[in-house]
């Protein structure tokens, strides 16, 4: 190989290194960053608005609500679909308060579909039913 080719190849690697380095330790930051602010705050995901929480959050306060809401259902409802809307308004309600509890900023709209998942995934009702309600709760 001749001495330039070698050179060559050399820079190509450092240039290499160090635009991943400056990669990796940037991400680092911002992972840092966002935990740091994670703290029960609003946390916006890539520095949106408040009105996106980040997943992390979300994760977490629908990990607290879904028993709370199951629970809820299965005590107030008695399995007729007329009953379903006011039962369904409770459950927002709950959900509503909770995530005030948590510092996150949540519309309505996606409290109901919070409250749709979480009651198809205790198989409360069948799906039809449950976004029917869900259609009559304001």
């Amino acid at each position: 190989m001749s001495k330039n080719l070698v050179v060559w190849i050399a820079c190509v690697v450092a240039a290499d290194i160090v635009v991943t380095v400056f990669f990796v330790l940037r991400y680092l930051a911002r992972q840092k960053a966002n935990l740091a602010t994670s703290g029960g705050a609003a946390v916006a995901i890539g520095g949106a608005s408040a009105a996106i929480p980040s997943f992390l959050a979300l994760r977490k306060f629908t990990d607290a609500i879904h028993p709370r809401i199951g629970e809820l259902v299965r005590s107030s409802w008695s399995g007729d679909a007329d009953s379903l809307p006011s039962v369904l308004t409770m459950a927002l309600d709950e959900a509503q308060r909770e995530a005030q509890a948590q510092g996150l900023a949540l519309d309505r709209d996606l409290l109901k579909k919070v409250v749709e998942v979480s009651l198809a995934k205790h198989h409360v009702t069948k799906g039809a039913v449950l976004r029917e309600a869900l259609q009559k709760v304001a």
